[in-house]
C-alpha cells in the first residue's frame, strides 16, 4: 500500500506517514485494544498482508517482555486453522480439521520445523488431549515413515519414549529406538498387523543377536508365551549349514537348557531326530568327543572320561533306575563292550534276578538260541546249549 496522510482506523489509533520510497504504518491502541486491525473485503481476502524484502518476513510478530506471543492466530468458522504456512513452491493446501498450526512444505521441504533454543529444550513439543498423542506422524502413501528420528552427537537416540510415571532414563549406547516403561509397564511393545506378521522383529549385525534380552534380578532374559492354538512358547531356527535352532549356556551347576513338563503329564524335554539318522536327544559328557551313532536312536549319550554314556537313578522301592521295553521281538535291554563285559550287575540282595515263568519245565515252543537262561515256575534254572525249536536245554539247578 502506498504512503499517505495519517488517519485514525476504526477500533484503534492508527497513524500513517509517507516515507521516501515506501510507507510506514504504526498503530498504538488504547488499553486492551490492538494497534492495527485489518478487515478483508468481500469474497476471499486477507485482513492484513505484508511482503518482506530481502530475507525478511512479510509479517513478523514480537511478543511483549511480559511473555506475550509473537504471532497468535485463531481460526474462523468451524474448520479454520489458527496459523497456516505454505513453503515456497508448495500448493495452497488446507487440512480437513481446525488445527492450531498447519504447515505445507514446498518441493523437498518440511511442513513444519521447530528449532529449540539454547540449553536443554525440545525442538517441537506437543500435548495431546483425551487418549490421543502429543505428537503423531503418518507416513505418505508411497511408503513414508510415520515418525523418523536421528540421534544427535555421539550418544543420542533416534527415538526415545518414556511411559507414564517412568523415570526419564537414557541408554548408554546410540540406540535407534529406546523405551522406558512406567510402573509395571513394558519399555517397548510391538503389535503385529493382520495376517502373519511378527510383533517385534530384530536383525543383528556381525556376531550379535537379532533380539537380546537381559532379565531383572531374578527374571529370565527372554520369555515367550505361545498363542491359544500354538504348541510352542519359543521357536528357534538356524539357516546355516550346521547350526543349533536354540542354544543355551548355564551358569554355576545349572543347565544350558532345562525343560519342565506341563501339569497334565507333559514331557520335560522332547526331541525328534531329523533326516534318516538323526537322534531324538543326544548328550555329550564334559571332555567327551562329539560322537553320533549310526542309527536314529531316541536317546544317545557319550560319556566323558571314565563316565557312563547314560545313567539312570530311582529312589523307588519297586521300580528300576533304567528300564527297557521293546514292543517287537528284540531285546528290552542290550549291552556290548569292545574289550570288557557286555553287562555287569551289583545289588544289595543279589547281582541278578530272573523273574520265573508261569509254566514248569524247560521251554517247549519257540525258536531259541544257545546261551539263553530260563527259570520256570518252580524256580528251576535251565541253560540253552544249542539253537533250535525249542532248542537244546540243560537243567542247571
Amino acid at each position: 500500500m502506498k504512503g499517505g496522510g495519517g488517519g485514525g482506523g476504526t477500533g484503534g489509533g492508527g497513524t500513517g506517514g509517507g516515507g521516501t520510497g515506501g510507507s510506514t504504518i504504526t498503530g498504538t491502541g488504547p488499553a486492551g485494544a490492538p494497534g492495527v486491525v485489518g478487515n478483508g473485503g468481500p469474497g476471499n481476502a486477507d485482513g492484513v498482508q505484508g511482503r518482506g524484502s530481502g530475507s525478511f518476513s512479510g509479517v513478523a510478530g514480537f511478543g511483549s517482555d511480559s511473555g506475550g506471543t509473537g504471532v497468535f492466530g485463531a481460526g474462523g468458522g468451524t474448520t479454520g486453522q489458527g496459523v497456516r504456512g505454505i513453503g515456497a513452491g508448495g500448493p495452497n493446501t488446507a487440512p480437513s480439521g481446525p488445527v492450531g498450526v498447519y504447515g505445507q512444505g514446498g518441493a523437498q521441504g518440511a511442513g513444519v520445523i521447530g528449532q529449540a533454543g539454547s540449553g536443554n529444550a525440545d525442538g517441537v513439543l506437543g500435548h495431546g488431549s483425551g487418549s490421543f498423542s502429543g505428537v503423531a506422524g503418518f507416513g505418505s502413501d508411497s511408503g513414508g515413515t510415520g515418525v523418523f528420528g536421528a540421534g544427535g552427537g555421539t550418544t543420542g537416540q533416534g527415538v526415545r519414549g518414556i511411559g507414564a510415571g517412568g523415570p526419564n532414563t537414557t541408554p548408554s549406547g546410540t540406540v535407534g529406538v529406546y523405551g522406558q516403561g512406567g510402573a509395571q509397564g513394558a519399555g517397548v511393545i510391538g503389535q503385529a498387523g493382520s495376517g502373519n506378521a511378527n510383533g517385534v522383529e530384530g536383525h543383528g549385525s556381525g556376531i550379535f543377536s537379532g533380539i537380546s534380552g537381559f532379565g531383572g534380578d531374578t527374571g529370565p532374559g527372554v520369555f515367550g508365551q505361545g498363542g491359544p492354538n500354538s504348541t510352542a512358547g519359543v521357536i528357534g531356527k538356524s539357516v546355516s549349514a550346521n547350526g543349533d535352532g536354540v542354544e543355551g549356556t548355564g551358569s554355576g551347576n545349572f543347565s544350558g537348557v532345562a525343560g519342565f513338563g506341563g501339569a497334565s503329564g507333559g514331557t520335560g524335554v522332547f526331541g525328534v531326530g531329523g533326516g534318516t539318522t538323526g537322534q531324538g536327544v543326544r548328550g555329550i559328557g564334559a571332555g567327551a568327543p562329539n560322537t553320533a551313532p549310526a542309527t536314529p536312536v531316541g536317546v544317545y549319550g557319550q560319556g566323558g572320561n571314565n563316565a557312563s554314556g547314560v545313567q539312570g537313578r530311582s529312589n523307588s522301592t519297586s521300580d528300576s533306575g533304567v528300564s527297557g521295553d521293546n514292543a517287537g521281538a528284540g531285546a528290552g535291554v542290550s549291552g556290548t563292550s569292545v574289550s570288557g563285559y557286555g553287562g555287569e550287575f551289583m545289588g544289595g540282595l543279589a547281582q541278578l534276578h530272573l523273574t520265573p515263568a508261569a509254566t514248569s519245565g524247560q521251554p517247549s515252543t519257540g525258536n531259541h538260541n544257545a546261551g539263553e537262561f530260563f527259570v520256570d515256575a518252580n524256580g528251576s534254572l535251565f541253560f540253552c546249549t544249542a539253537q533250535g525249536t525249542p532248542g537244546t536245554w540243560t537243567k542247571l539247578a
